[in-house]
């Protein structure tokens, strides 16, 4: 992703590898999950849940 959102309004997967060169949000619907299955990737310190 090259920034931007990645909106889960459905529970959801990603598979493969996921990588950003801008920063993006990922927001995920309340009680629905998203599932990764790819290579490790670092949140940093700017998380919130």
């Amino acid at each position: 992703m090259s920034g931007g959102v990645l909106d889960a309004d459905e529970s959801s997967t990603v598979s493969g590898a996921l990588s950003h060169t801008a920063d993006i949000t990922i927001d995920v619907a309340d009680t629905k999950t998203l599932t990764y299955s790819g290579a490790a990737i670092s949140l940093g310190a700017n998380t919130s849940l």
